[in-house]
């Protein structure tokens, strides 16, 4: 999920009745979390850089498209699934799911904490294929999404994830899919 995104569903749950006086919350890691059809661990086998720059429309090129990557991901353990998830994941699948990174000249973390891996970089510079490589390649990721686009959280954070599908509303009082 893109920040864009994330401050859109910002916008829709104010416009879905937080009410009119009420103050906008920002989007928490449990909510994009549990935005996904599957919560899962993987591990990265390979990754493309998929920014739209590098495209055949580099001029046509929206800011929510740059530092696309996509990422093969063999599935090494389904945590859950939501009841109305289209498809399902297997231990030992593998998928090639679009995913997104993040670059800030002051970041200091890998992680961004919006399911997204970090980088210290401009925020408009192409990341180079080395430092994707070594970011992703041959790492375990716990990953939030579905077999064609994924949130990037880490591999240690399976219990969170697991506390937060089973109790959703005392993270943020929302649904998330069901534990397998």
């Amino acid at each position: 999920m893109r920040i864009a995104e994330a401050v859109g569903l910002c916008g829709l749950s104010l416009l879905l009745g937080t009410g009119a006086a009420g103050a906008m919350t920002p989007v928490s890691p449990e909510q994009i979390l549990c935005s996904g059809d599957h919560i899962f661990v993987g591990r990265v086998t390979a990754v493309a850089n998929r920014d739209c720059r590098l495209g055949s429309d580099p001029v046509g090129c929206r800011q929510q498209r740059r530092n696309d990557v996509e990422l093969t991901i063999r599935v090494t353990r389904v945590m859950g699934a939501r009841t109305t998830a289209p498809g399902e994941l297997r231990v030992g699948q593998t998928i090639a799911a679009r995913s997104f990174t993040y670059s800030s000249p002051h970041n200091t973390k890998k992680f961004t904490g919006q399911g997204a891996l970090a980088f210290r970089a401009r925020p408009e510079a192409l990341l180079p294929e080395g430092w994707l490589q070594a970011a992703y390649v041959g790492q375990d990721f716990l990953f939030s999404g579905n077999a064609a686009r994924v949130m990037v959280w880490p591999a240690d954070g399976a219990a969170w994830a697991a506390d937060s599908m089973i109790h959703p509303e005392k993270r943020y009082g929302g649904d998330c899919a069901v534990p397998l």
